[in-house]
């Protein structure tokens, strides 16, 4: 293999690699593990694959269920978890468990239940392929895009970013509200790639993607190639196969004009191509949406935002603790936080959009049909078309996991609508997906705080199977990392 570095500069495998096929070294093996994606979910699971564990360290705890770690020699993992944790903020159960050793009762006030150690002896075969650097999907992000979450939510649990900010690496706080401080993109990122770097390099594959993957005699084939580079595909095997790809592919209308140079389908696009003093319409309700109207109006530009209605009687009722949480209720909810003062104020637009006729007109219920040389055909609640002039439409309707590369029998919706982290051992679907793991954002995990339960149920659950028969190819154990 020829793994690329957090740096970006290529390095070459201690096993050896062939220039020509960079995936040769790996032919013929079975490997234990392999994880589709880059992101801190994808890290994570990496590290635990490693020899990483995590334990109970705090020998007097006022958490009366922490104490149940002591029949397990202080491990904080387990297959079964408490019943009161399935209502929790996070989406799974192993989420919320190992959240309750970092952040007081579900709250952002930080505990500090946790110690972890290395064990060699327990690592297995694992090896990571990507398309994106360290960082997955926050590498796609504009560089002063500011975290919504504080910055305590973005960092691994065994790497706190005050200790690598401590090693000299710059940081700048909005401390609009003491311990809720966030962190801007541009220093996340290499924060990221600090922490992949520490990782075994030869088994990081990044600028690869993978084609498909399938079940066949037991063992997962899974299909990588080289971006932008013909005949490099290889067809690998695995026993077990993590899927940590979040939630990226950009949701479209599919109407006609949408690929025309004036539209844009994500906030970085949309800041770059957006002008001062322009007519901008914007559809969609959550935050990558805001972001667009509250930089548009930095820009003295008006804004016409097509939403939907039950979305604004849905954001006025508030969130229910138990109900699905979106983007869109997310971006409701920050009306109440005093430390997002312009997305507070374009809620209250929102909800009243009566006198802000200067910069913000609403279509309620609009919807868009068409695009062509600057002019939108629009469909009012009423059905009668009507059509308008916009310099840019930003058409920002959110996003979700590309599995097209997942080949099983089940659709896309089955299987994220498992809100399982393995997917064998759900039942009635040993046979097809055993050994598949789908874990973070990509499940509709909303919160990067919960993701590293998540990654952890699924790394352990792998460290704790029974080696495959002799009738089968048996895994490699690969060695632990070290920091």
């Amino acid at each position: 293999m020829t793994p690329v570095s957090a740096s970006g500069r290529q390095t070459h495998s201690q096993q050896g690699c062939d220039e020509d096929h960079p995936s040769a070294s790996l032919n013929g093996r079975t490997i234990n593990t392999i994880i589709v994606g880059s992101g801190p979910t994808a890290l994570m699971v990496a590290r635990i694959l490693s020899g990483r564990e995590f334990f109970h360290g705090q020998k007097e705890c006022g958490d009366m269920q922490h104490l149940a770690c002591q029949e397990f020699e202080g491990r904080v993992y387990w297959d079964e978890f408490p019943e009161s944790l399935s209502t929790s903020r996070g989406k799974t159960p192993a989420g919320n468990w190992f959240d309750s050793f970092r952040f007081l009762n579900g709250t952002d006030e930080q505990v500090h239940c946790l110690k972890w150690r290395d064990d060699p002896d327990k690592a297995v075969d694992w090896h990571l392929f990507s398309e994106l650097p360290p960082g997955g999907s926050w590498q796609t992000y504009r560089s002063d895009q500011m975290t919504i979450s504080p910055y305590t939510y973005m960092e691994f649990p065994d790497y706190p970013l005050d200790t690598w900010f401590a090693k000299g690496n710059p940081h700048e706080w909005d401390d609009t509200r003491p311990g809720r401080k966030k962190i801007i993109n541009s220093q996340l990122c290499p924060y990221f790639e600090t922490y992949a770097s520490s990782l075994d390099q030869s088994r990081m594959h990044t600028g690869y993607r993978v084609i498909d993957a399938w079940k066949e005699g037991g063992l997962w084939n899974v299909k990588v190639s080289l971006q932008n580079q013909s005949g490099s595909e290889q067809i690998l095997k695995c026993r077990n196969l993590v899927c940590a790809v979040g939630s990226t592919h950009i949701n479209r209308k599919g109407v006609p004009g949408e690929d025309a140079a004036h539209v844009s389908h994500t906030t970085r696009e949309a800041f770059e191509k957006i002008k001062p003093g322009q007519k901008i319409l914007v559809l969609g309700s959550g935050l990558s949406a805001a972001d667009v109207i509250i930089h548009a109006w930095k820009q003295q530009c008006h804004v016409t935002h097509i939403v939907d209605g039950k979305t604004i009687e849905d954001g006025k009722k508030h969130i229910s603790k138990n109900s699905p949480l979106s983007s869109s209720k997310v971006l409701f909810a920050l009306k109440e936080l005093k430390e997002c003062p312009e997305h507070q104020g374009l809620v209250n637009v929102i909800e009243e959009p009566a006198g802000h006729e200067n910069k913000y007109t609403q279509l309620k219920d609009w919807q868009l049909q068409a695009m062509s040389e600057g002019k939108c055909e629009l469909l009012t609640p009423e059905k009668k078309n009507e059509t308008f002039r916009f310099h840019h439409v930003a058409i920002l309707i959110g996003s979700r996991p590309d599995l097209s590369w997942l080949k099983t029998k089940f659709t896309d919706k089955q299987l994220l609508g498992l809100e399982v982290i393995n997917c064998s051992t759900h039942e009635g679907y040993e046979d097809s997906i055993r050994g598949l793991f789908m874990v973070g954002g990509c499940v509709g995990e909303p919160f990067q705080r919960f993701v590293f339960g998540q990654a952890i149920a699924a790394g352990e659950t792998i460290k704790a199977q029974k080696p495959l028969t002799r009738n089968s190819s048996t895994p490699d154990v690969g060695d632990s990392s070290q920091d």
